[in-house]
């Protein structure tokens, strides 16, 4: 998957961004670039049942928690799988709207929970926004 948000072009003295990669780049005289004003990040923090206790992923036998993060037309943008006991993923995204699915997941990456939607997701360029879920006790299948 492609992180990067710009692909630097440098044609004679000018500097052409395009919508590719995310990197920092030094162009000709030392002059900075830093692509990125335009991405924000999701946080997203859970607890098990409550709690943020390890004890919790392991007595209900989750050991990742997968988000699967999709744009505002719903096609998928994209999904990592962070450690249950982490408790918390952060995602840089482009700014926009977006919704995210999240479930506990065990070794065979096998739901063990049902499926927590997050709607109406606004990703700002420069600002975090946190989201905090629980799977509770009903939502442990």
């Amino acid at each position: 998957m492609l992180k990067a948000k710009y692909f630097l072009n440098v044609i004679g003295a000018a500097v052409l961004p395009v919508l590719l990669s995310a990197c920092t780049a030094e162009v000709g005289g030392g002059i900075a670039i830093t692509p990125g004003a335009d991405e924000g990040s999701l946080t997203v923090t859970w607890t098990v049942e409550g709690t943020d206790d390890p004890g919790a992923c392991y007595d209900t036998g989750a050991t990742e928690m997968e988000l699967v993060v999709y744009d505002e037309d719903g096609a998928r943008v994209t999904n990592t799988h962070s450690a249950c006991d982490d408790f918390a993923v952060t995602l840089t995204l482009p700014e926009g709207r977006y919704s995210a699915d999240a479930t506990l997941v065990d070794p065979n990456n096998e739901s063990i929970s049902t499926t927590l939607p997050m709607n109406r997701l606004d990703i700002v360029g420069g600002s975090d926004l946190s989201v905090d879920i629980d799977f509770p006790q009903s939502s442990i299948l």
